[in-house]
């Protein structure tokens, strides 16, 4: 009978070997698949971030382009105003002083090309 009882034992350690086996086994398969989504997840948000840089640029680009052009309208602004000031001075000096609102009112008048 002690022989029988042996095996068993011995049975029951072999099951139970077998077992850890297989359970070390699962652990493994089952943290290689959670490494394998973790990286598909990290893989996604760059591609993500790589867009939101890319367009990131972009607009960077837009607003310098949009500030230069800005600077450029100011400076064609002055310039104008300008030639403006001394066309107006010269038509005072031809028409004289008092008739140049008349001239404001007139060069405002949307019946008047230009």
């Amino acid at each position: 009978m002690m022989r029988n009882e042996e095996m068993t034992n011995e049975n029951l350690v072999q099951i139970a070997r077998v077992l850890r086996r297989d359970m070390t086994h699962m652990r493994r398969q089952s943290n290689r698949a959670s490494a394998r989504r973790s990286r598909l997840c990290r893989q996604a948000e760059c591609a993500g971030c790589a867009e939101v840089h890319t367009r990131l640029q972009a607009l960077r680009m837009e607003n310098q382009f949009l500030r230069e052009s800005l600077r450029w309208l100011y400076d064609e602004w002055d310039k104008i105003s300008y030639a403006n000031m001394l066309m107006k001075g010269e038509l005072s000096k031809l028409a004289g002083p008092e008739k140049l609102p008349e001239l404001d009112v007139f060069l405002r008048s949307p019946f008047t090309e230009g």
